[in-house]
């Protein structure tokens, strides 16, 4: 029986484990191959949970949400699998207005975009070009950004390097620390892992 519950569980799964090989060899001892056989089929079909890619996908993944294309949900911020990027600008400031203003005690520039402060850089583009706002974002750090007055004209824009989320000095109001001492931070590459569950 287990050489047959073997040939039969690898043409009817991805494969035989040893506890499904044992529990199968020992069920064709006892009620024969072709009732065991049958048993099994109907389990799988009406009490086994589907193992579907798509759940799985979507349980390890924290798409940008847009609401064309909902193809997951945003993750809070500390729930596991959550995700954070370290540049200031992204694509959905896109043709939003920026607001700059020079600190002096801190000797850089303040930047807001709708009213939501982003980060400190000690380089800006001109004053000239004021207002600004976003044309074109690559989200990345050091990634370009495209901004000034009006996005179709091209001596209208100047381009920055996209600046890291830094403030030298943390406000309460805006910033919270986040550290080991208080989180636990889980590499994404180990989701794969034996236990994506950590």
């Amino acid at each position: 029986p287990a050489e047959r519950a073997a040939r039969f569980l690898m043409m009817a799964s991805f494969g035989p484990t040893r506890e499904s090989l044992h529990g199968l060899t020992a069920v064709m001892t006892e009620a024969g191959v072709e009732h065991s056989i049958a048993t099994w089929v109907e389990n799988q079909m009406n009490h086994v949970p589907p193992t579907l890619h798509r759940a799985y996908w979507r349980k390890r993944v924290s798409p940008r949400v847009f609401p064309s294309a909902l193809t997951g949900g945003a993750r809070p911020v500390c729930e596991v699998g959550s995700r954070f990027h370290v540049y200031a600008f992204t694509k959905a400031d896109i043709g939003k207005a920026v607001e700059a203003t020079f600190d002096d005690a801190a000797g850089a520039y303040t930047l807001s975009v709708g009213g939501e402060l982003r980060t400190e850089a000690s380089v800006f583009v001109p004053e000239v070009l004021a207002p600004f706002l976003v044309c074109a974002v690559d989200e990345r750090l050091g990634g370009d950004v495209k901004m000034g007055s009006d996005c179709k004209n091209k001596a209208a824009v100047a381009t920055l390097a996209n600046p890291a989320i830094h403030f030298a000095r943390a406000d309460a109001d805006h910033v919270a620390t986040v550290d080991e001492s208080t989180h636990v931070f889980v590499e994404l590459s180990s989701r794969s892992g034996p236990n994506p569950e950590v």
